[in-house]
């Protein structure tokens, strides 16, 4: 995937935005995220990140940074891949808000019972406690950067199947 001078601006303000939000749920006096003691990684590299796939939700999500990879205990980064035809079902993160920034493909997300069209570039902001669904109505794979904050869903993929690249 060739990244573009409009995609690398889109994806260093979305870097950007991240950090202060995730700065605010830090204690004061406190300037970077909390690291454990066992993992001190501050980089992940796509190929080297677990990944996980449901197979009849037709998703593979790969955890880039979590507590698992970095420990990183105040968000979630990871890259999802939902091939054609893929149906998230409808529901709920009750205290977590769900940031996503499309990196290709098209699809359509219902919001809070509002359907809208997604495509490369779209970023998509879920607050805690609204209702929520995803549909791949491309022909082509939908890849999306998906942030939780705080984390807590995406300790689901640990009950999917562990693949390799």
């Amino acid at each position: 995937m060739q990244i573009t001078k409009t995609r690398f601006i889109s994806l260093l303000a979305l870097v950007f935005l991240l950090g202060i939000l995730v700065s605010s749920y830090l204690p004061k006096g406190i300037g970077s995220l909390a690291i454990s003691e066992e993992k001190p990684r501050y980089v992940v590299r796509a190929k080297d990140a677990p990944i996980y796939t449901k197979a009849e939700l037709k998703v593979r999500a790969k955890s880039l940074l979590d507590e698992g990879t970095v420990g990183a205990k105040e968000a979630y980064v990871g890259l999802i891949t939902a091939l054609p035809g893929a149906k998230e079902p409808n529901h709920i993160h009750e205290k977590e808000a769900l940031f996503v920034y499309i990196l290709s493909g098209k699809g359509q997300i219902t919001i809070a019972g509002k359907t809208y069209p997604i495509e490369k570039e779209t970023a998509i902001y879920i607050p805690p406690a609204v209702e929520h669904f995803f549909e791949n109505t491309g022909s082509t794979p939908v890849e999306a950067i998906q942030v939780f904050v705080p984390p807590g869903p995406e300790k689901k993929l640990k009950e999917w199947e562990r693949v390799s690249e």
